[in-house]
Parts: structure tokens; sequence; C-alpha cells
């Protein structure tokens, strides 16, 4: 047993990502997950929690020169992050459904 290195949801309650082995590690739930966390300490292997992605305070920006087309940028890129599927810090489709469902993607765009 070793520590996860990722961990991404795949479905409602199904967790998946690879331990520092590259080898892949999978879990009915992030309270599944957690007690694999305590069972690893509590044999001497303390392991970071990554089942709580961190999205980082900036994004790198990009400079294009100027084209005369409209281009599109988040209004709020960290928000941005958390309901895009493409995005490492996607938080899941249920949730961005519900998002969506509160008119979350008029306050996405510029």
């Amino acid at each position: 047993m070793s520590c996860p290195q990722n961990l991404y949801p795949i479905s409602t309650g199904m967790y998946v990502g690879k331990d520092e082995n590259g080898k892949p590690v999978q879990f009915k739930g992030i309270p599944a997950y957690r007690e694999y966390l305590a069972k690893l300490a509590a044999g001497g292997h303390p392991c970071p929690d990554v089942s709580m992605s961190v999205i980082p305070a900036e994004f790198k920006t990009e400079v294009t020169p100027f084209t005369g087309f409209l281009e599109f940028k988040p209004a709020n890129p960290h928000q941005q992050a958390m309901y895009s599927a493409m995005s490492p810090y996607w938080v899941g489709w249920t949730e961005t459904e519900a998002a969506f469902g509160r008119d979350l993607n008029k306050s996405l765009s510029r």
C-alpha cells in the first residue's frame, strides 16, 4: 500500500487515481478513501489527503497578438475551473449541473 498521488471522481460515489508507484487505485466514495489513509497512517506511513484539489491563485495568461476576433475570457477563472470538465480542478458533473441550474453560466463569461 502506498500514498495516492491524485484522485478523480468518475461517477457518483466512485473515485480513481494512481499511487506513487503508478498503480491505479479506486475507492467507493471519500469515506472509503479516508479510511484507506487512516490505515496507512496507523501503519506508520502517513499520506497527504489529495481528495480536495486546490485551485491555484493565479492562472497563466497567454498574450496573443490582436487578430480582430473577439476572445472570450472567464469573468471568474477560479469558479470556471471548478465547473469545466476539461479542468483538473473540476468538481464533477452533479455539482456542475446544479450550478448551471442556478444560472451560473451567465456569470462565467464577459
